[in-house]
């Protein structure tokens, strides 16, 4: 059975984060691998308000392989643009890991992990995967576009 599913975080009816995951993910409170701090203060700021994470969190699709899940993920972020989504937020510059995307291939060839690039540039580890590998957009993708 497939375990991924895909969420979003919303205030008020605004997506503000598009994410995917399995198990309880989308509704942890504390720091998480991968979390940027804007993302966590904005969960902090969120609970000081009293709202709880079901208050927020939507799943869109559940029951997806991890290759489903990631491709629906960056599909929803290119449509939504949330502002707590990296690659859209103002504050990050994301030309800093295109214009190193050859140094990366060569550390990837040369066994470096996705973890230990992604804390030398200050990003995900998911993040230098994607521009390592790209992101193809499948038939469940386009299925889902405007559908959310």
């Amino acid at each position: 059975m497939d375990a991924y599913y895909v969420y979003v975080y919303k205030e008020d009816d605004d997506v503000v984060y598009v994410g995917m995951g399995q198990k309880g993910r989308a509704w942890h409170c504390g720091h998480m691998q991968g979390d940027t701090k804007e993302r966590h203060n904005w969960k902090e700021e969120q609970m000081g308000k009293g709202r709880l994470p079901c208050d927020w969190v939507t799943v869109v699709e559940r029951g997806l392989s991890k290759g489903e899940a990631l491709e629906l993920e960056e599909l929803l972020i290119k449509e939504k643009a949330p502002k707590l989504n990296q690659l859209h937020n103002p504050d990050y510059d994301a030309r800093q890991i295109k214009l190193d995307l050859a140094v990366i291939k060569q550390l990837r060839e040369d066994n470096t992990s996705y973890r230990k690039i992604a804390k030398q540039l200050g990003v995900s580890p998911m993040t230098v995967y994607r521009q390592v590998n790209g992101v193809r957009q499948t038939k469940l993708a386009t299925q889902h576009r405007g559908a959310y």
